[in-house]
């Protein structure tokens, strides 16, 4: 083996993953051949996913995802396994190799199929274990083709940001998948418990799906519950305080603290842009200790409300155990929410441009269909992803993006055709303001 290969850091190879995402087009994944060894098993599982619906979730509890991973069906399950390396591997790993520690494995059954749980891993930011499936499966979506189902397994008690995840084969025939815990609900059910008691599900999807069949939905093969052993040392949250405060022009922004646990941390931000809306985070976030490592909000892949109307952010791994007396915040500004309603008319001339808060946003078509109103668009490097459409009230039941033509599209169902529609295009803007702070590691 390499000797120079076992010296890599992890957060080196975040930097060239983070490159391989940016320039990935399609499912033709051009794995590097620098890049370790369990990076290319995982990327050689891959099979791009059929269409699925997009569901908007609670406000306390939200999943916010960048443009590309959201909308491109192929490039969404390669991002669904870069997050199980980004949430399962480096951000535990790190924390392992410091001592932290999993609770013991447990053989579960649900609906008949044995399933191994392992790899549990728990603080008070995400609860995270493996899933091996022991029983056989004749039906599952294979390596080289689209046919078959996916299985699925989710927890089905907690209010989360994610918390399920896909079974696929692995190179050696194993059927796992990951199942991370992740959102403002972990740290309160912890609290003052020795065991946890979580509900499962597992879940049965064909590969296509039908959106003219009403009846169509996925299949519940089982429910059961499995008690999880919390660390009797669990890992307390180290909050490190901040408390910066930036008012220039229309940017009103506050930098409250952030929240390290041993495998991931949180950054809470408030504010807003007056002209605009209010923050979202910060835009390319990233942590960088004294040695000069740096931790990033990786891909944006989650996030999480805040009773105050503010915003907390992701970041993986974890500074937990740096030993730095200082760190230092940078980023390249702050990602506002940009709610602007827009009257659309099917006899209306298309494309279309739209003045969305002195950048362009254009209408590339609107199409109605059989109780279905389809709207295209497209926008500039401005734009970080869509936070959410409404039209006439009502969110759409998906989003996506048209890989290779910068096209996005939400679809809307029920809706009745009608001269003229009034949409909420709830686009995330990044707002360029350069914000480098240094903070107290303590």
């Amino acid at each position: 083996m390499d000797k120079n290969k076992d010296k890599r850091n992890f957060l080196d190879e975040d930097e060239e993953i983070e490159k391989l995402l940016s320039e990935y087009e399609n499912e033709d994944i051009k794995i590097p051949d620098e890049l370790d060894e369990r990076l290319n098993a995982k990327l050689k599982e891959l099979k791009p996913k059929k269409y699925k619906k997009w569901a908007i979730t609670s406000v306390a509890s939200i999943l916010i995802i960048g443009v590309s991973y959201a909308f491109v069906p192929s490039f969404r399950t390669f991002a669904d396994t870069m997050f199980k390396y980004i949430f399962g591997d480096i951000g535990i790993e790190n924390a392992v190799n410091n001592g932290y520690k999993s609770s013991d494995s447990q053989h579960i059954n649900i609906g008949g199929y044995d399933i191994t749980i392992q790899n549990i891993y728990i603080d008070e930011q995400r609860i995270s274990f493996e899933a091996i499936m022991e029983t056989k499966i004749g039906d599952m979506v294979a390596d080289d083709t689209d046919e078959g189902n996916y299985y699925e397994l989710y927890v089905d008690s907690i209010e989360a940001s994610m918390s399920g995840g896909i079974f696929y084969k692995d190179e050696d025939g194993i059927i796992k998948t990951t199942v991370n815990v992740v959102g403002s609900d972990v740290e309160n059910i912890l609290e003052g418990k020795g065991t946890l008691e979580l509900k499962l599900k597992l879940i049965k999807e064909p590969t296509t799906y039908n959106q003219e069949d009403e009846n169509w939905e996925r299949e519940t093969l089982g429910t059961t519950k499995v008690k999880l052993d919390i660390p009797k040392q669990l890992n307390k949250t180290k909050n490190i305080e901040i408390n910066k405060q930036i008012n220039d022009g229309d940017l009103n922004l506050n930098i409250d603290k952030l929240k390290v646990s041993p495998t991931m941390m949180y950054l809470n931000t408030s504010g807003e842009v007056r002209s605009i809306g209010k923050l979202q985070g910060l835009d390319n976030l990233r942590i960088i200790s004294e040695n000069g490592e740096i931790y990033r909000s990786s891909l944006e892949l989650s996030g999480i409300g805040l009773e105050n109307g503010g915003w907390s952010q992701t970041i993986v791994p974890s500074v937990y155990y740096d030993k730095g007396k200082k760190l230092k915040l940078k980023a390249d500004g702050a990602l506002v929410n940009a709610n602007k309603k827009i009257e659309l008319s099917l006899n209306d001339n298309y494309p279309k441009k739209i003045d969305y808060f002195g950048r362009t946003v254009t209408i590339k078509n609107v199409e109605y269909n059989s109780g279905k109103l389809i709207v295209k668009y497209t926008t500039d490097s401005s734009i970080a992803y869509n936070g959410g459409c409404k039209l006439d009230g009502n969110y759409a039941i998906s989003l996506y993006y048209e890989s290779g033509s910068n096209i996005s599209g939400m679809e809307f169902d029920n809706v009745e055709k009608k001269e003229s529609y009034i949409l909420d295009l709830g686009l995330v803007l990044k707002y360029k303001y350069p914000i480098e702070l240094e903070i107290n590691n303590r």
